[in-house]
C-alpha cells in the first residue's frame, strides 16, 4: 500500500505554533474599527436648574427631546462657563 503525502508538515513545534496563531489574533483585533454605541440626537427643551458643582465637575438638570420622546437628565461639564452656555435648543448626544 501506497503512503499518499499531503505536503510539508509544518517546521513549528506546537506551542510556538499556538503562540504564532494567538499573536496574530492578537493583531487581528488590533486593527478592527472599535465598537461604538449607537447615539442619538436630543435637544433640551427646558433648563431645570442651575449649574452646580458635585464630583469635581459641573453638573446642570435639564428636560430634553429625543426623536419625539421627552425625558429629563443630568448633563457633566467641566467648567462653570461651559455649563451656563446651556439654553433650550442645546444639542447633545444620548
Amino acid at each position: 500500500m501506497r503512503k499518499i503525502s499531503y505536503g510539508r508538515k509544518s517546521q513549528l513545534s506546537q506551542p510556538a505554533h499556538s503562540l504564532f496563531s494567538l499573536c496574530s489574533g492578537i493583531n487581528y483585533f488590533q486593527h478592527k474599527k472599535e465598537k461604538t454605541m449607537n447615539l442619538v440626537d436630543a435637544f433640551v427643551k427646558k433648563v431645570i436648574s442651575g449649574p452646580y458643582k458635585e464630583y469635581g465637575k459641573w453638573w446642570i438638570d435639564v428636560e430634553y427631546i429625543s426623536w419625539g420622546v421627552p425625558g429629563k437628565t443630568r448633563l457633566m461639564f467641566e467648567s462653570k462657563e461651559q455649563a451656563l452656555e446651556v439654553k433650550e435648543g442645546y444639542k447633545f448626544l444620548t
